[in-house]
């Protein structure tokens, strides 16, 4: 009984410590998962940049074709 009571108080002591480390890798996983959509986000957006001006000149000459036709 007396290991039971030990038991308790140590438990009561270290759950502040446990929650706010807990609190804390969440936090963190968050911020990580912010940092990957936002690379992820300038990666596809300069990926769509550059596909545009490889796209465009060629759709550019198409509608001119198509127009003097």
């Amino acid at each position: 009984m007396a290991g039971a009571l030990i038991f308790a108080i140590a438990v009561g002591f270290l759950a502040p410590a446990i929650l706010t480390l807990s609190v804390r890798l969440l936090g963190l996983a968050i911020l990580a998962v912010q940092v990957v959509a936002v690379v992820a986000g300038v990666v596809i957006g300069g990926l769509a940049w550059i596909g545009w001006f490889i796209v465009q000149p060629s759709a550019a000459r198409a509608a001119l074709r198509s127009a003097r036709s």
